[in-house]
């Protein structure tokens, strides 16, 4: 979803490789973004995954950025639960 309306339920995030000074940011795409996860650092690979489940479901407008950040490179992968 990257350019209409949605309704997150859920976020989960797993660190495959870390890297040095890596974060993840995930918001909507509206004037003043709304922000669910706000610089999560990931400079090492997890042994299991960031969850975020929302009791009531999340309206980001306009699409979901999901941003990242690294001096190096990195490997993380997300999964977005998610109604339109």
């Amino acid at each position: 979803v990257t350019a209409s309306t949605a309704y997150i339920s859920s976020i989960v995030i797993t660190v495959d490789v870390g890297g040095a000074g890596r974060t993840i940011t995930i918001q909507d795409k509206q004037g003043t973004p709304q922000i669910l996860v706000n610089g999560l650092a990931t400079a090492t690979a997890a042994t299991g995954p960031t969850i975020y489940n929302f009791q009531t479901p999340i309206k980001m407008t306009s699409g979901i950025s999901i941003i990242t950040t690294s001096v190096t490179p990195a490997t993380d992968s997300v999964w977005i639960n998610y109604y339109q």
